[in-house]
């Protein structure tokens, strides 16, 4: 049934989602009950980062029924489902819309029950083939609003617990972006700092001058950014900050590998 095939899929990418966020979630997922085989291809995929670790375990963990994503769960979030799920309510309802903080699954213990049944008919439909379909279009109706609210709930569960009040408005996710990039150059200065103390290679000077050159082109290049007329989208600022940020972080990363290697002196 394809309402198995869209839960099976929506929680793959949810738990990809958690163990490729990092830790405590990469560490946690020892935990989880896993069954592949490593041949040329599936290595060739992990080292040449086709695929991602977590899309790698997300694919391996077994999900035929409501207590395979209760372990899932369990194992990345340190919850029992009923747990994650209890009180979970739609954050960009509430926050822009106004509504009350209404929980998005109102009995959590029916909902299981509902997606029990509904793993248990597509057992019967592919395996044993019956004559007749193994519910009625009543308990049809339950299977799609058990199937809604948890991949809702869950989505909105797993996005507060990674991201926590994350913005919602353009302004706020812009104001966001800009954050994370300033933080990322305090890291980058400290960095510098650290493996030239006093600032007395003039190479890396001349280096660094060059690198904030070319990310403040290329920033301003993929967002589309007029820093001098502000004639941009409003989701301009977003982009720029994010691609500064990424950036950023990768040359933390090339001179955090060069400088443990050992490259020799930097002046």
């Amino acid at each position: 049934m394809r309402l198995v095939t869209a839960l099976e899929v929506f929680t793959r990418e949810r738990v990809a989602e958690l163990i490729d966020h990092g830790e405590p979630y990469i560490d946690r997922a020892r935990e989880l009950t896993v069954d592949f085989k490593f041949d040329f291809d599936l290595t060739r995929a992990l080292v040449g980062k086709s695929i991602s670790f977590g899309e790698l375990m997300s694919h391996a963990v077994p999900l035929n029924g409501v207590a395979d994503l209760d372990k899932v769960f369990k194992s990345l979030t340190e919850k029992p489902l009923t747990s994650l799920l209890n009180g979970v309510h739609d954050w960009v309802h509430v926050e822009i819309d106004g509504d009350s903080p209404a929980p998005i699954v109102a009995d959590v213990d029916e909902m299981k029950a509902n997606l029990n049944l509904l793993f248990k008919a597509r057992h019967v439909l592919v395996h044993e083939m019956p004559e007749t379909r193994p519910f009625t279009d009543d308990q049809l109706k339950q299977f799609a609003r058990a199937s809604f609210e948890f991949t809702h709930a869950i989505d909105q569960a797993i996005t507060k617990l990674l991201y926590g009040n994350y913005p919602l408005t353009q302004i706020e996710i812009n104001q966001r972006a800009s954050e994370r990039a300033q933080q990322s150059k305090q890291d980058l200065g400290a960095l510098l700092d650290h493996v030239n103390p006093g600032g007395t290679s003039e190479r890396l000077k001349k280096a660094q001058a060059v690198w904030v050159s070319y990310v403040e082109s290329e920033a301003t290049f993929l967002s589309r950014m007029d820093m001098e007329r502000h004639e941009h989208g409003s989701i301009a600022p977003s982009i720029y900050w994010s691609v500064a940020d990424e950036l950023t972080k990768e040359r933390i990363a090339w001179i955090t590998r060069s400088y443990g290697e050992g490259w020799g002196p930097l002046d």
